[in-house]
């Protein structure tokens, strides 16, 4: 498994995904095997299985992503490691102090 992980002020350990990581477990999620699966997104189960295995990587990420998107409603932007996974606090009083907002981005205070 191809899964890396950082300390984040030495403490918490937060796991990183790779596209392996993250195509398996859309696989996983879509309940098929790498041959179905491979089929479903129109590509040979060799080259599907090399990407899987982090071997090699689609020409084309972007569309392999949109494919996997179209079948199993899983965003193409988690697929290619673009989502934002951190949680945000739904009060602008919440959460970390030392965030800066740019001017223009203040919470409104009315």
């Amino acid at each position: 498994m191809a899964v890396t992980a950082n300390r984040v002020d030495g403490a918490k350990l937060i796991p990183e995904w790779d596209f392996a990581d993250r195509i398996r477990k859309v696989r996983t999620i879509a309940g098929m095997d790498q041959k179905a699966f491979a089929e479903a997104l129109d590509v040979t189960a060799g080259s599907y299985a090399g990407w899987e295995a982090g071997r090699s990587k689609p020409r084309d990420p972007v569309s392999i992503a949109k494919r996997m998107e179209l079948l199993t409603s899983v965003p193409a932007t988690w697929v290619l490691g673009l989502h934002e996974e951190t949680p945000r606090p739904n009060d602008p009083n919440e959460g970390p102090s030392d965030v800066v907002r740019p001017k223009g981005f203040e919470p409104l205070t009315f």
